[in-house]
């Protein structure tokens, strides 16, 4: 009667549902669904991807997924769980005493188009990556506009 006296328009649980629910809080301790849990993942899983990083950080998580005849998806949640991730190592070019023609040039371009473009550099985008996705150009400067 307390029940309906506090929520008129609600009916009140049957003493079916009220029984599971004290079940429910006696077994487990609250009222809350419990998580299924998910995959679970063998700890010489994770060894084995992280010894493969470690080796050779510069390898890709594909490349370590067929050395290991593990799934893609596994190496890169084992990856995950061990706090690693592959790196992808890129060449750079040695900077020589003739390149300084070339570098005064460049900066004097980019300090024109600056001043041309002054807001330019609010929708500019710098990375370290080549590629976003297969619908976005990133140059060889690696910038993306």
């Amino acid at each position: 009667m307390a029940f309906r006296m506090e929520f008129v328009e609600r009916r009140a649980p049957s003493k079916c549902c009220n029984q599971k629910l004290v079940k429910k809080l006696e077994t487990r301790g609250s009222l809350l669904t419990q998580h299924a849990g998910g995959r679970k993942m063998s700890e010489e899983t994770i060894h084995d991807v992280k010894e493969q990083l470690l080796v050779s950080p510069s390898k890709s998580l594909r490349r370590i997924s067929q050395d290991t005849n593990l799934p893609y998806s596994t190496c890169r949640r084992a990856a995950k769980k061990a706090k690693l991730c592959a790196y992808c190592v890129s060449c750079v070019q040695e900077l020589l005493p003739m390149d300084h023609k070339k570098r005064v040039w460049f900066s004097l371009q980019i300090k024109y188009f600056l001043t041309q473009y002054p807001g330019i550099l609010d929708v500019t985008f710098f990375t370290d990556k080549t590629r976003f996705h297969l619908s976005e150009y990133v140059n060889s400067q690696n910038m993306c506009i």
